[in-house]
């Protein structure tokens, strides 16, 4: 069963600020700390699984997309080949 996330309203996608760097990934993990508390969830067991992690952040970027938000070829570079886990997660807005 997928787990629900509603985005706070004031919370955007483009606040995570994902770039790559030479030691891999980064982002604002305070986002996906406020976007789990707002949700219910625990920071921990999203930012603590990658996998959960880059499924939480696909889902996202997919419902974003969906509402016009714009391409971003660094996230569809991070979030390619994530297509089953992103079932994990039903993203909506506030």
């Amino acid at each position: 069963m997928a787990i629900r996330i509603q985005v706070p309203q004031a919370l955007s996608f483009d606040d995570l600020r994902i770039a790559f760097n030479p030691d891999g990934v980064q982002f604002n993990r305070r986002v996906i700390d406020d976007l789990c508390r707002a949700n219910e969830l625990n920071p921990v067991d999203i930012a603590g699984d990658s996998r959960r992690l880059v499924a939480l952040i696909a889902a996202w970027y997919n419902h974003e997309r969906s509402e016009g938000g714009a391409h971003s070829p660094t996230v569809e570079r991070l979030v390619c080949g994530t297509d089953a886990a992103v079932e994990e997660f039903v993203v909506t807005r506030d």
